[in-house]
């Protein structure tokens, strides 16, 4: 979380004061009344833990690496900040009119730095472009200009890393249209501050998800799980949501606890029996070795059904130690090579590379890598 309990706010003039390597910034904030806010202090938005804070104790006794140096600078920079001013921004909009076209220009000018001392100091570099800073106008001013067109293409959306999917997970009730369970979702999101983490985790851990040095790609059984799954609200933030309302309708007993576990029992009963009862919709393939008989599903390999007639076509569901589904398979008949990628070396996770069907009707490994 990143709210303290109100039981810390005495301890923060000593814990400032210890910081005697930033003493530049403590000085201003030392003999004075410390902000008390609930942006920073609120006990109903503490879970587990309160939000990581220096202790004040002096880290150079114990001898920091770079990294942990870094480490501490954020995280103490962070604690100095939230007790100074607020920052005072001028916004300006231009409205103007070339012609009979009509042109809106927008930006700001920093008024009052206030916290922005503490944390713009800590920067090597400033990032350019990240304010525009607009110059004065009056308005009915009129001049020349020599104007400017710039052709651009939207992009992909980028791939999240761990520190995004964590954010996107805070913030999923955003995505949800209807406004009571938006509302709802407001301070919950998915999972709990403690939690999320550990959710990734263990998606990382049953192999729905790998990384690719920071970014984090779904694995082919990752997408296969989401497409075996029809049922979209399950997949949606919005299940979420309806669960944070019957639980707050069970909090003003509008509600009973009995029906919500039935309600979840049901739901899971129907969820299994849908899933079980799926097949996969396939249109009946030739056999690629006789192309008179169509492929059948047996125990453990896809065959003719002119077996006994004497083709010997198999393909067998285990290739490598990966279990082909029956979907890829159908990609593997069709299209002699699989919709998704695969890990076939352990050590290097980053390389996914697709099953193919080769010219002699044998499962090989691509030799090309994949969503690099």
């Amino acid at each position: 979380t990143t709210y303290l309990p109100y039981d810390v706010y005495p301890k923060v003039p000593n814990i400032l004061k210890g910081l005697t390597a930033y003493q530049k910034f403590t000085e201003s904030l030392l003999g004075k009344k410390i902000r008390k806010t609930s942006k920073v202090f609120n006990d109903k938005k503490v879970t587990d833990h309160h939000a990581i804070i220096p202790t004040g104790e002096d880290p150079a006794k114990v001898g920091l690496n770079i990294d942990q140096k870094k480490v501490f600078d954020l995280i103490t920079r962070r604690f100095i900040a939230v007790f100074y001013p607020d920052c005072k921004v001028s916004n300006t909009t231009v409205l103007g009119q070339v012609q009979k076209v009509e042109c809106r220009a927008t930006g700001k000018q920093i008024i009052e730095p206030g916290w922005r001392v503490v944390l713009d100091s800590g920067k090597k570099e400033s990032n350019k472009g990240e304010e525009q800073v607009m110059p004065v106008f009056e308005k009915g001013e009129k001049g020349p200009h020599q104007p400017e067109l710039l052709e651009k293409q939207t992009k992909a959306p980028s791939y999240y890393t761990e520190a995004t999917l964590l954010r996107a997970m805070e913030t999923a009730g955003k995505q949800v249209d209807n406004d009571e369970l938006r509302e709802l979702m407001k301070e919950n999101g998915i999972g709990r501050p403690s939690t999320r983490a550990n959710i990734i985790e263990k998606l990382f851990s049953r192999k729905y998800i790998i990384r690719q040095k920071k970014r984090i790609v779904a694995t082919a059984t990752g997408k296969e799980l989401i497409e075996l799954i029809e049922n979209d609200l399950l997949k949606s933030a919005e299940l979420t949501g309806v669960w944070e309302k019957k639980l707050r309708d069970i909090e003003h007993g509008a509600y009973q606890v009995g029906a919500f576990k039935e309600e979840l029992n049901e739901m899971v009963k129907e969820l299994a029996v849908q899933v079980k009862n799926q097949q996969y919709k396939q249109k009946k393939t030739i056999c690629p070795k006789c192309n008179i008989g169509h492929l059948i599903r047996g125990k453990s390999a896809w065959g003719c059904s002119e077996w006994q007639k004497g083709c010997k076509f198999t393909l067998l569901f285990e290739f490598k130690g990966i279990t082909i589904s029956d979907s890829e398979m159908q990609s593997l008949l069709e299209k002699k090579e699989t919709r998704y990628s695969y890990i076939f070396n352990k050590k290097k996770p980053k390389d996914l590379k697709k099953i193919e069907l080769n010219d002699k009707l044998k499962l090989v490994v691509a030799k090309k890598i994949e969503e690099k």
